[in-house]
Parts: C-alpha cells; sequence; structure tokens
C-alpha cells in the first residue's frame, strides 16, 4: 500500500467486528436495568391497606428519614383552631360560605365547593376541644385522644404540627383532612369511618404520613391551593385593569359626546400629542390632563405608544364611540315608537360640505305625556332622487331599526316632484302600501316658495334683491370697507339667503334701520381720493340707487311683508306645531296682506 500499512483480508475485518458487538452484549447482560434502582411503592402500613389511586399528581420521591414532612405541601395557619377566611376572597369564586362550612370532619359532604373553601381557606383541627368524647376502653386502661398527637418530632429534633389531623367531635375520632377531601379509598380509617385505635395511634399515624396515597392527597390540596390563590391574584389584576380603562373610557366618552353635541370636528391633521394640529378630540383630552392626574399620567404612558397598542386616544376610538352612541340613542328612539306605535314620517336630502346627498329621516310622534316629538333618526347617504329609489331607502332603514310603515299616519315633504308627487313621488309609493299615510306638504317650504313666486314675478323686486345683495358684497370685498361701516351703525349687512327666502328679512332689515350710515359711508368712500376709479364709481353708483323713491318704497314694503313671513315661517318650523296651527297662520297672512288694499280699494 502508498503508507507502508499492512491491510487485513475483508474476512479478518468482519471477524473483528462480531467480536466486539459479542464483548458489548456479555456487558450489557452483566449491567443491571435501570428499574432495579427505582422502587416500585413506598413502604406500606402494616395495620391498613393504602395502595388506592388518588389524583394524578407530579410527585417528590420523599426518603423516610429526610426530615421534611408532608405538611409542607399543604397550607399552614397557627390560627387553624378557629379559621375564618374567606372574607378575604372572592365571593363569586364559589358559593360555598363560612357559615356554611362545618367543622367536623364527619359530617362533611365532600364535594367541589368545599376543595375550594378548604384550598382557600384551610381547615381547624378542633384542637380546643375535651376529647371527652373520644373515649375508648382497653383491657388494661381506658384511653382518650390527646393534643400530643397533633405534633411530631423530625429526625433532626424540630417539633413539627401534624395540619393534616383533624378531630371529629361528633364521633370522637380523627381524620385526615387532605385524604378525606381528595383520596378515593374509603377502606382507610382516617378517611371513612375515621381512626380511634390511641394505644397505636403514633405508629399509625407516622405509617399514614409516609404512605403515597397520602403525599399525593397533600400536594393535590397544596396545588389546588396555589390554583385558588392565583386565580384570586389573576382575577385582582384583570378587576383592576378594567378600572382602569373604565375610567379612560369615562373622560374619552364624556369629550366626545360634548364635541360632537355642539357639531365639532373630533379629527385633526395629524394624531400626535402636543401638535397644534391634532384635533378637537385631542386637545380637549390635553387640557383634561392639565387638571386631571389620571388622564395626565395616562397620556403620559400610553399617549407616544403607536399603532398597535391599546392607549383609546386614536381616531378608531371615537369613530366606534360615535357609532355606539349613535345606534344606543336610535334604539332609544325606536323604543319610544314602540310605546307610541303611530308616528308621522319626515323626510328631506341636501348635499353636504363634501358634495355627498344626504337623506335625512325624522320621526314625529306623541309622547306618553301628551306632546309632540321630533326625533331625528339616520343620515343615508347617495339614495339616489327618485321616488322608487327614495322608497327603498327608508323602508329599507325603518326596517332595521324595527319600525313597522304600516303603523305609519302621516307624510311630510318638500314639493319637489320625486317626494310630492302624485304617481310616482315618495309619498305616492308609501300610500300605496299603506293607505291611512297622510301626505301633508311642508308648510314652510310651501309658505317660501310662495314668497319667492310672488317677488319673482315683479322685475322691480327682484332688482331690488340684486341690489341687497351687491350692497353687502361690496362692503365685505375689503376689511377697510367694512370697518368703515362698522364706525357708523352696529347693525351689520346680511348676505340674502339662497335656500330660506323669507331670511332676506334679516338683509331688508339691516339696510332699513342703517339707511343713513350706510348712505354717508358711501358718501365718504365716493369721494375719498385715495380709493381707486373704480371702487368710488361703484360707491356713487349705490348711492344713485338709494336715492331713487322706488328703492325706499321697497325697502319699506318688503321690511313689513318679510318681517310678516319670516315671524309665520319660524312658527311653522316649530316642533309642537300641527294642521290647525298651519291653516290659522296662514289666515292670519292673508288678511295681513289681503285686507289694507281692499280697504284702500273701497276708498
Amino acid at each position: 500500500m502508498a503508507d507502508g500499512r499492512a491491510r487485513l483480508s475483508g474476512c479478518e475485518y468482519r471477524k473483528k467486528a462480531e467480536e466486539k458487538k459479542q464483548r458489548e452484549r456479555q456487558l450489557l447482560a452483566k449491567t443491571a436495568k435501570i428499574d432495579k434502582f427505582f422502587s416500585k411503592g413506598l413502604s406500606e402500613s402494616p395495620i391498613e391497606t393504602e395502595a388506592e389511586t388518588a389524583p394524578p399528581v407530579e410527585l417528590r420521591n420523599v426518603p423516610p428519614d429526610s426530615g421534611t414532612s408532608v405538611d409542607d405541601f399543604f397550607p399552614r395557619d397557627d390560627r387553624m383552631n378557629n379559621v375564618d377566611r374567606s372574607s378575604s376572597t372572592d365571593p363569586s369564586s364559589s358559593s360555598f360560605t363560612s357559615s356554611e362550612f362545618d367543622s367536623d370532619p364527619a359530617k362533611w359532604i365532600v364535594n367541589d365547593e368545599l376543595r375550594d373553601y378548604v384550598a382557600r381557606n384551610g381547615h381547624p383541627q378542633n384542637s380546643g376541644s375535651d376529647f371527652s368524647n373520644s373515649k375508648r376502653i382497653y383491657q388494661d386502661q381506658a384511653r382518650f385522644f390527646s393534643s400530643n398527637f397533633l405534633q411530631r418530632k423530625l429526625p433532626n429534633g424540630e417539633i413539627s404540627n401534624r395540619q393534616w389531623l383533624i378531630y371529629s367531635e361528633s364521633t370522637g375520632k380523627v381524620f385526615c383532612g387532605p385524604c378525606l377531601l381528595f383520596s378515593n379509598s374509603s377502606s382507610i380509617s382516617l378517611v371513612g369511618g375515621g381512626f380511634n385505635d390511641w394505644k397505636n395511634a403514633r405508629t399509625h399515624f407516622e405509617t399514614h404520613e409516609q404512605s403515597r396515597v397520602h403525599k399525593e392527597s397533600a400536594i393535590t390540596l397544596k396545588t389546588r391551593s396555589l390554583g385558588q390563590n392565583l386565580s384570586l391574584m389573576l382575577e385582582s389584576e384583570r378587576a383592576q385593569e378594567v378600572r382602569y380603562w373604565k375610567e379612560v373610557m369615562k373622560r374619552v366618552v364624556a369629550v366626545v359626546r360634548k364635541l360632537t353635541s355642539r357639531g365639532l370636528p373630533l379629527r385633526g391633521s395629524n394624531e400626535v400629542l402636543r401638535s397644534s394640529h391634532n384635533g378637537n378630540f385631542l386637545m380637549v383630552l390635553e387640557l383634561l390632563a392639565e387638571f386631571d392626574p389620571f388622564m395626565k399620567e395616562h397620556l403620559t404612558k400610553h399617549g407616544a405608544q403607536g399603532s398597535g397598542k391599546t392607549s383609546y386616544l386614536s381616531s378608531t376610538t371615537f369613530e366606534d364611540v360615535v357609532r355606539i352612541v349613535a345606534r344606543k340613542c336610535r334604539e332609544v328612539i325606536a323604543n319610544k315608537l314602540k310605546t307610541a306605535k303611530y308616528f308621522s314620517l319626515i323626510v328631506d336630502s341636501t348635499p353636504d360640505i363634501s358634495h355627498v346627498d344626504q337623506l335625512s329621516i325624522v320621526l314625529r310622534f306623541v309622547q306618553e305625556n301628551g306632546s309632540p316629538s321630533e326625533s331625528f333618526l339616520n343620515f343615508v347617504p347617495n339614495t339616489g332622487h327618485t321616488g322608487q329609489e327614495l322608497y327603498d331607502a327608508i323602508t329599507e332603514h325603518l326596517l332595521s331599526a324595527g319600525i313597522d310603515l304600516k303603523n305609519c299616519r302621516g307624510q311630510s315633504y318638500d314639493n319637489a316632484a320625486n317626494m310630492s308627487g302624485s304617481y310616482k313621488g315618495l309619498q305616492a309609493r308609501i300610500k300605496a302600501v299603506n293607505e291611512f299615510a297622510e301626505f301633508v306638504p311642508c308648510s314652510a317650504h310651501s309658505l317660501n316658495l310662495v314668497g319667492t313666486a310672488a317677488a319673482s314675478c315683479c322685475p322691480e323686486s327682484t332688482r331690488y334683491f340684486m341690489f341687497l345683495q351687491g350692497i353687502y358684497n361690496f362692503f365685505s370685498a375689503t376689511p377697510t370697507r367694512w370697518e368703515k361701516l362698522k364706525h357708523e351703525t352696529k347693525l351689520t349687512l346680511k348676505s340674502l339667503s339662497s335656500t330660506r327666502w323669507s331670511c332676506r328679512y334679516e338683509a331688508c332689515k339691516a339696510l332699513l334701520k342703517s339707511w343713513k350710515p350706510i348712505y354717508d359711508t358711501l358718501e365718504s368712500i365716493s369721494t375719498d381720493t385715495s380709493e381707486k376709479a373704480l371702487v368710488r364709481a361703484e360707491a356713487g353708483g349705490f348711492m344713485k340707487q338709494m336715492s331713487k323713491f322706488e328703492t325706499a318704497f321697497m325697502t319699506i314694503f318688503w321690511g313689513r311683508a318679510l318681517d310678516r313671513i319670516n315671524a309665520v315661517s319660524k312658527k311653522l318650523q316649530r316642533e309642537d306645531a300641527d294642521v290647525e296651527l298651519v291653516m290659522t297662520l296662514y289666515e292670519s297672512l292673508l288678511i295681513f296682506y289681503v285686507s289694507p288694499w281692499r280697504v284702500r280699494c273701497k276708498l
């Protein structure tokens, strides 16, 4: 070979391998098996058999001479003779109370409630009894149970209490508390009928202490006791955590309710604490933290944890609160409506600031005290504009709120064709399924339409209102002009309302009450050389318009007319307004407008 070593043949290699295996088998045959190093059971009592099985637990092998007492595995209490610790436990954890617990073990009815109570509170030994009932007569003498049996001497000379031993006053016998609770064997004298062989008591107790059944029962009791304490600790910690977050939510809900009741936005451009752009919600919480130590600590601890951490400070929280409060409000309205049973339906739609068409649903019903009530139910976005689309959206929403459309007795909408149409309008489709849902047009909207039509039929009136809007636009164009006008009069000019025609009364009233101050201000601007020529010319044009008789007449006429229309419109929009009041107010308007002209015509 290349390395100069002598190689064996293949047969020789196989022979050596076989010899090696043979030597290993011989060595294993001489080696004792591992189960020979462990005894199958601890010493049993020569007086009684205690090999019965107990609840499966993890045992520690305790040598008889180790000096370790089994009493170390279950609760000790120097006040065990008169023990009652149930007051320190959670009463909801068990229905078993101290008043129901009998200190006599012979009267125990063993169940889970009793086991939990003893594991939680321990059991008395009744060592204060006189033991007169424990008398047992032997051939040579009478013997009694002695309190000395409640103690044992360890190999190291230390005196240890037998906490497991319980004296029964009714039978005069002793029982093993852990075995009585957790052992399945009734043949053990300390479990079944009790033990009273006082002549052999000490030997019997020492043997029982070292038996497997007793150790298993003692460890089971200790394990259950630790489990009870752990459960109480966890429950206490959980209750404390719940109280903490309840206090947080109280403040969060209060802030959300207050802001939403004022119609204020909650969210800002960011959600960073102490930022000037974090929105009203966080701003109010920061303000609250300046006077509330609890909220201050919460913001310090949880305010900058970021997403994924519970803080109840994010937009998700107040959005959830708004939804929950809204749902609760709808439930309250629905319950009131179920009590009243019959209701009227008020519906209108308008685009919001984001140009999304919002359909508002309002229910009118009579409360138990007899007064009418109007309750806003919800906004329904993007329902469509046809009568069928509006009908589908309303019926679906009422159904989801548990409101039966069959109980509707009235409808009130504006005069748009999709609402009030006699064939395909919303009112016609609802009346097709409920003939008792009478339709009454919105009285305030009808009055608004009449005023608009009356003013638009006269070109001079149209020009007059254009003049009113022009004056407002002129003075509001720059702060300088507005300040000059405020210096002359306390009243401010008003812009014309594009939706509520009766609100034009405010614009007309401002001109009527401040005619001379407005005229003087226009004159001052028209002669001010520091102003641009276009501005001076525009001011002069308004002065010329105000100098006309027609403008003065229109201001006085529309001032009186709109004053009455505005007052009637406000009364028509009151919650307690009814059809009879509508007719009375309409008749008063007819008398106000028609009667003076009839008198003049007769003259």
